[in-house]
């Protein structure tokens, strides 16, 4: 069964794509700031066997993957991991980030560019957008690695939310929601309904606030950063500030918590 999922009619994406090249060389200087304090053998504390060599090596992968399908404008295989290690590493990385930086700085986001999700925009836009979330739940695995944990923007966090909902749930199969789910940021005041649909990749859009709320197995509240966190894997929706209502189960069949990296 897959997932539709239903917008709140009221949220209108507050970020440019312009913004999302800011973000990605923010949060990756950030990271390459984490990474040279180190140390680099830091646990990721909610991430199986990573460490913070992992988050850095995986990232700068995945950077290069995306400046190679943005200058080209065409997918490649996939992406490869760095494997150097120590200060190299992280030079190595700094290096993919300004190329990626680079790459969507003089992008026309408009322009037709494939990606991997279907159902989403064909544009280099979606590919400034997916690395800035990308590049920003890696900036918190880094820091949670060493204990140095910033606050995300509430703003850019609820549009990971959207990203997330968009790009990731709503087309990928194996999802085990046995009813209907309302995600609301309470910071922002943004709500998203996640139901389960016979159809492939089908998303709905609410027409009134009544609708978002109707007829729901759970709803989960919590500022928009938590809530990200938890649908990336990252944190549990268990006590504060989660607020959970209806059937708890339903809840976490789609938020489970931490497990494998993703």
């Amino acid at each position: 069964m897959r997932t539709v999922v239903v917008l709140n009619v009221a949220y209108l994406r507050e970020m440019e794509p312009g913004l999302f090249v800011d973000v990605v060389a923010e949060q990756g200087a950030r990271i390459a700031s984490v990474a040279r304090d180190g140390p680099l053998c830091a646990r990721v504390p909610h991430m199986r066997r990573w460490t913070l060599t992992d988050v850095v090596a995986h990232l700068g992968g995945v950077h290069r993957w995306a400046t190679g399908i943005v200058s080209a404008r065409a997918m490649s295989g996939g992406h490869r991991r760095g494997t150097a290690t120590g200060p190299e590493l992280i030079d190595w990385f700094e290096d993919g980030l300004t190329k990626l930086v680079a790459a969507l700085a003089t992008a026309d986001f408009s322009a037709s560019c494939p990606n991997f999700s279907p159902g989403s925009d064909k544009t280099t836009g979606f590919w400034a957008r997916r690395q800035a979330h990308e590049t920003l739940v890696h900036r918190w695995d880094a820091e949670a690695a060493t204990g140095q944990i910033t606050e995300m923007d509430s703003t850019l966090a609820t549009d990971g939310i959207d990203e997330m909902l968009t790009v990731f749930r709503r087309t990928r199969g194996g999802q085990p929601l046995p009813g209907p789910v309302v995600l609301t940021a309470t910071d922002t005041g943004r709500s998203w309904r996640v139901s389960p649909a016979p159809v492939q990749g089908r998303v709905e859009i609410s027409s009134t606030e009544a609708r978002v709320a109707d007829k729901v197995a759970a709803t989960v509240a919590a500022p928009a950063e938590s809530l990200l966190l938890a649908l990336w894997g990252r944190i549990p929706i268990q006590g504060e500030p989660f607020r959970v209502t209806g059937r708890y189960e339903v809840a976490r069949a789609f938020l489970p918590g931490p497990g494998l990296p993703k």
